[in-house]
C-alpha cells in the first residue's frame, strides 16, 4: 500500500501542509505517482488531500485501490481517523466530527480535578477514611493480637 498526495511526514518536499494535485501541472505529476506505485506492484493506495475531481479520475484510470482521505467520494474507500470521527482532536478542514468526545474529556478533567480536591480535603479533615472504609478485626482477634504483642515485649 503506497501513499500519495499529502504524505504529512514529508510534507516538506511539496511545499508544507497543502492539497496536493490543484495545478494543471501539479495534478499529472500525481497521477504518474499512481502508475508508478502500480508498477512497483502497490494494491492500493491512501490517497490524502488531493482534490476531490483529480482523484475521482485518477481512480478511474488505476486499478490501485484508492482509499480517500480528505480526497472526496471519487476513491475506492472513505477513511478518517478515529479521532477525527469522534471529535476528540481540533478538527482538520477535510475532517468532520461524528460525535463530541472532546466535550467528554473536558467534562472528565473537571470531575476529576474535583475529585481529587475533595479527597485531599477528606484526608486532611480525617474523615478519610472512614468507619466504613478500613478493614475489620473481631475484638477476640484484636485482644489476642494485642496480648501477643504484650507477652513479646
Amino acid at each position: 500500500m503506497g501513499h500519495l498526495g499529502l504524505v504529512p511526514r514529508k510534507s516538506t518536499w511539496r511545499g508544507g501542509l497543502r492539497a496536493v494535485g490543484r495545478t494543471a501541472s501539479e495534478a499529472p505529476e500525481l497521477m504518474q505517482d499512481f502508475r508508478d506505485l502500480e508498477n512497483a506492484g502497490a494494491f492500493s493506495v491512501e490517497a490524502e488531500v488531493i482534490p476531490a475531481d483529480v482523484l475521482a479520475v485518477i481512480s478511474s484510470q488505476t486499478s490501485l485501490i484508492t482509499v480517500s482521505l480528505g480526497s472526496g467520494p471519487g476513491g475506492d474507500v472513505m477513511y478518517l481517523f478515529q479521532n477525527d470521527i469522534c471529535g476528540e482532536n481540533p478538527l482538520l478542514r477535510h475532517a468532520r466530527a461524528f460525535g463530541d468526545l472532546a466535550a467528554i474529556a473536558a467534562h472528565m478533567a473537571t470531575e476529576r480535578r474535583a475529585a481529587l480536591s475533595a479527597f485531599r480535603v477528606a484526608c486532611m479533615e480525617e474523615s478519610f477514611p472512614g468507619w466504613a472504609e478500613n478493614a475489620k478485626i473481631p475484638e477476640k482477634e484484636l485482644d489476642l493480637f494485642l496480648a501477643g504483642l504484650e507477652d513479646s515485649n
